[in-house]
């Protein structure tokens, strides 16, 4: 895609902050001005950098003319930044209580800003949150493990036991979709599924990631979840109100750190 960039030149000040954050060096100070040479332009990924960090609103990228939402510091205690990160589980014991929609798209919005590979933000969704779909995913997730053997084959003995192996009795499953030619669609989608988990996290909703449904999406099983012609399904969650409630941290390795030099 071609973006294009104008600026008010009654606007700039020449203070030179859009050329000093661009990542492919387009704008350039000339006379105490912003000029954007036609040739460069090419080049721009659209990320909006120049516009963000121009103190006088002097930038207009693709005609998008509103004025931006200001961009505030992160205010976060100490404490609840850890509470946030390492607060988070895996949750595989859900309450059969539908997260509301505007719930989770609050969440999904928190998460397009997700950084993408050059700012494709070629991200999308797939959201079920109807018992029949839902039902649909686990029997054809547990048809495609029967024919796996070992570790999958356990994982559809147990749903013949009567246990969700699968989605864990989750009321909803949110699935993330790129580019299927694109060699960035697994990053894109895994930050904005990591993203999204850590924004229902801090509403109190439970998520889990659904690696079996992944498995069976990449090894061509029909699901029927009609995922578009030219994506591909990299990234998912299970999500829903916990049951459970986690008193205490759980034990992790030390972190292990190799500094270079």
């Amino acid at each position: 895609m071609q973006h294009r960039l104008e600026i008010d030149l009654s606007r700039c000040v020449g203070c030179g902050s859009c050329m000093y954050e661009c990542s492919q060096y387009i704008p350039r100070i000339l006379d105490k001005k912003c000029v954007l040479p036609e040739a460069d332009m090419q080049r721009c990924h659209g990320c909006g950098h120049c516009v963000a960090v121009c103190p006088t609103d002097a930038l207009v990228l693709d005609g998008m003319r509103e004025l931006l939402p200001s961009c505030a510091p992160v205010r976060m205690s100490p404490e609840e930044r850890s509470d946030l990160f390492r607060g988070r589980r895996s949750i595989r014991h859900y309450r059969q209580e539908a997260v509301p929609r505007d719930v989770l798209e609050n969440c999904l919005d928190m998460a397009r800003f997700a950084p993408t590979g050059g700012n494709s933000q070629q991200v999308e969704w797939l959201c079920a949150d109807s018992p029949h779909v839902l039902r649909r995913v686990i029997e054809g997730v547990v048809r495609w493990a029967r024919r796996q053997g070992g570790f999958y084959a356990r994982m559809a003995a147990f749903h013949d036991q009567g246990h969700d192996s699968v989605l864990r009795g989750a009321p909803g499953l949110a699935l993330a979709h790129a580019r299927a030619d694109s060699h960035w669609a697994a990053h894109d989608c895994s930050i904005a599924a990591s993203y999204l988990e850590l924004a229902l996290h801090s509403v109190g909703v439970g998520s889990c990631w659904a690696g079996l449904v992944i498995l069976a999406l990449k090894d061509g099983e029909d699901l029927g979840l009609a995922v578009p012609d030219g994506r591909r399904v990299e990234a998912g969650l299970m999500y829903g109100y916990p049951t459970v409630r986690y008193r205490r941290l759980p034990h992790k390795l030390p972190q292990r750190i190799v500094y270079l030099s």
